[in-house]
């Protein structure tokens, strides 16, 4: 995805609404995984032009357990470094 970003030579991209939702809910996941693939998926995001936006800053309900949707709560865990 990050070549096809890249080399993009329409309109600037915007990455919009993604979240570490599926992947933290795999049972297959550890916490170094999931920060690896946050990682990943910023370093990718980055090469789009216009920007990118995550799902939301703070799900409802958010009372600090691991919550996925919330970009509030992936950032003071660490899974999400900017």
């Amino acid at each position: 995805m990050k070549n096809d970003l890249v080399s993009w030579k329409g309109n600037p991209l915007y990455i919009g609404e993604w979240c570490l939702a599926a992947s933290a809910s795999s049972p297959n996941f550890t916490d170094d995984q999931l920060r690896q693939y946050a990682q990943v998926q910023m370093d990718t995001f980055q090469s789009a032009a216009a920007g990118w936006t995550y799902w939301t800053w703070k799900f409802y309900n958010d009372d600090g357990s691991r919550n996925p949707w919330s970009m509030k709560d992936m950032i003071n865990r660490g899974f999400i470094q900017l």
